[in-house]
């Protein structure tokens, strides 16, 4: 059987060229071969660690070993001598599945050039964003510092704009997602919204429905409750959405490259930080997190409807259009 195509996608970091494969890979239906992905892989099998601490010393992280190739030319053509090899042998296996399957390959790689896959590829697609954009979405998505983005920018690829199939620029878009069940929304999901609001130029709440759970209040309606809400307090460019696919495929579907997240305390920030992994790790997206003031600590949805049970006001804890909804479904 033979493999319908393979599409590479390349650009410099932050370029946004991971959401642009992911989105592609969605929409053909098609394998999608992240080379970050795989890299990040291989870095914990203990032989290829083992040959890279060899190489360069030991190192506690993906970042701290970044700094120190990135500051050795030498050293950095080394280390990619070595993965290299191990890269083209997971990139070979999942070609040869895709190919029996009879499915298209998205390749997502910034040195796709450099490889042999560049010549295999049957359309070629480049991602541009201007260096400002490209560090805006870096620094959200990644928590480093400007001299560390120049320094990794110094070593990206020149890429010659005539071998490709496209040229594909994207405009910087600075749009948050909020996720969360929002069963009801309260004053402390209200406050990282306007948190928020401050750091993005347009915001989507988008209220997450779980088949597996009931909730108290309809979706639909807490959705118009949350437009009222930010209505209300002047929030502009703002949006809610009902979705029940995957948070990260939504923000993309909804072209946010950034999920937004509320912690309480230091237990959320540990959980939070692993879902912020996930997301990065399987739609290449960015997580930034808002601490809830010390009033609204103790505000959350399973609270409200916990002093709602025991038939206890929680006016205070909502929003007024909320609050109004709340009494609406209790008559």
């Amino acid at each position: 059987m033979n493999l319908n195509r393979i599409i590479g996608v390349c650009g410099k970091s932050g370029s946004g060229k991971s959401v642009y494969a992911r989105k592609l890979s969605m929409e053909r239906n098609a394998l999608l071969v992240d080379v970050d992905k795989i890299v990040h892989e291989l870095l914990e099998v203990e032989r290829i660690k083992a040959d890279v601490v060899n190489l360069v010393g030991v190192f506690k992280n993906r970042k701290q070993l970044g700094e120190i190739l990135f500051n050795n030319k030498d050293l950095m053509d080394s280390y990619n001598k070595l993965i290299y090899k191990e890269i083209e042998f997971v990139i070979d296996r999942m070609i040869s599945s895709a190919q029996s399957g009879g499915v298209d390959v998205v390749i997502d790689w910034a040195l796709l050039p450099w490889s042999k896959y560049f010549a295999m590829c049957h359309e070629k697609h480049l991602i541009k964003k201007n260096k400002e954009g490209r560090w805006q979405s870096v620094l959200k998505r990644d928590d480093i510092t400007e001299d560390y983005f120049n320094l990794r920018d110094k070593f990206s690829i020149d890429y010659n704009e005539k071998d490709f199939t496209s040229v594909i620029e994207i405009e910087f878009k600075n749009k948050g997602f909020f996720a969360g069940s929002f069963d009801p929304f309260t004053m402390g999901h209200l406050d990282i919204v306007k948190q928020s609001a401050k750091n993005f130029d347009s915001i989507v709440v988008g209220i997450a429905i779980n088949e597996d759970k009931n909730r108290k209040f309809d979706a639909n309606k807490m959705r118009d409750a949350i437009l009222k809400t930010a209505k209300d307090n002047n929030l502009e460019n703002f949006d809610c959405v009902v979705y029940s696919n995957f948070t990260g495929a939504k923000a993309l579907e909804m072209e946010c490259y950034t999920l937004i997240r509320g912690l309480r305390n230091e237990e959320d920030k540990l959980y939070e930080q692993r879902i912020g992994g996930w997301n990065r790790q399987h739609f290449g997206l960015g997580t930034v997190y808002y601490y809830s003031p010390k009033n609204l600590k103790g505000v959350s949805s399973s609270r409200v409807k916990q002093l709602l049970d025991k038939g206890v006001s929680v006016e205070n804890l909502v929003p007024k259009p909320v609050y109004e909804l709340i009494k609406r479904t209790q008559k």
